[in-house]
């Protein structure tokens, strides 16, 4: 079972990475400042529920399951400047836009077209 504390880190931390404020991870989730808060600086006790960490997480542009990763081992993947790149793009796009850019990063992935 992970701490309020360490579910909290996580995201500051993350929130950090990409320059963001609690204010844009309410707007990028679609979730009330207000749930925001209460994650991040309200009441020990509250843990975000899964539909609300879900939200979070697709924001982030993660999985649930990685972001569980990273509170558990206290570590986020390292990712590289072209990396966070790709992740700010994504971010400014809308979710239709997002929709077709990862079709077409899954027709890449599962194309025949040689690799480098």
């Amino acid at each position: 079972m992970f701490t309020n504390e360490e579910i909290k880190a996580t995201v500051y931390s993350l929130l950090r990475d990409r320059g963001w404020s609690a204010n844009r991870l309410a707007t990028e989730s679609n979730l009330p400042q207000s749930t925001i808060n209460s994650m991040l600086h309200g009441n020990k006790e509250y843990y975000p529920s899964v539909p609300t960490l879900s939200k979070i997480c697709d924001a982030l542009g993660i999985t649930v399951s990685d972001f569980l990763r990273m509170v558990e081992d206290d570590e986020r993947p390292e990712l590289t400047p072209e990396e966070y790149r790709i992740i700010r793009a994504v971010q400014k796009l809308s979710w239709e836009e997002r929709k077709h850019l990862l079709d077409f990063l899954e027709a890449l992935n599962s194309s025949d077209v040689k690799k480098d």
